[in-house]
């Protein structure tokens, strides 16, 4: 394959073989979908509550660079969202990512599937795109999409953040 998608919960990361990926050919783009929800199941995990990018997180965790997808759109609009290129309304998702190269390729298969990607930057900057962010469920155009990812604030919202006593996969 080209792309391999991860979507499991964040606190499931760390369970994963640490040579998951040894076998697998570096040409093969990595998307990372998933969110860190530590009040509601992920608990507290210490590095992206220090301020680590959660697909930076994860990226560390799989030893393996990834690209942060899909994670902002809610699983309806992802069943019967997509329209014709064009369309005007379109949804479009970002994806973020340091390379450029996979970027392309999973920006391609979202115009297949009746999305516009939308390129998000760097992976240290996929935190634009996680909850409590204005891209997050918004469902918007390409347009709508770029302009919530300039607002994003980094400071995680407190409906983001763990309790100080929770820890991995307890919150």
């Amino acid at each position: 394959g080209e792309i391999v998608f991860v979507a499991i919960p964040a606190f499931k990361i760390a369970d994963l073989p640490k040579d998951l990926f040894d076998e697998v050919d570096a040409d093969v783009a990595v998307v990372e979908t998933g969110n860190y929800y530590p009040q509601e199941r992920d608990g507290r995990i210490d590095p992206i509550e220090q301020g680590v990018a959660e697909s930076r997180w994860v990226a560390n965790e799989l030893g393996r660079p990834v690209l942060k997808a899909i994670n902002n759109l809610h699983w309806r609009s992802l069943l019967d969202g997509g329209k014709p290129a064009g369309t005007p309304g379109r949804i479009a998702l970002p994806v973020s990512g340091d390379n450029e190269a996979h970027k392309a390729r999973v920006i391609r298969l979202f115009d297949e599937l009746g999305y516009d990607g939308v390129d998000a930057g760097p992976l240290d900057e996929s935190w634009r795109q996680q909850p409590g962010t204005p891209v997050y469920a918004a469902n918007l155009d390409t347009d709508g999409v770029r302009k919530a990812l300039a607002e994003a604030s980094p400071e995680r919202k407190p409906e983001f953040r763990a309790a100080l006593n929770s820890s991995i996969g307890k919150p």
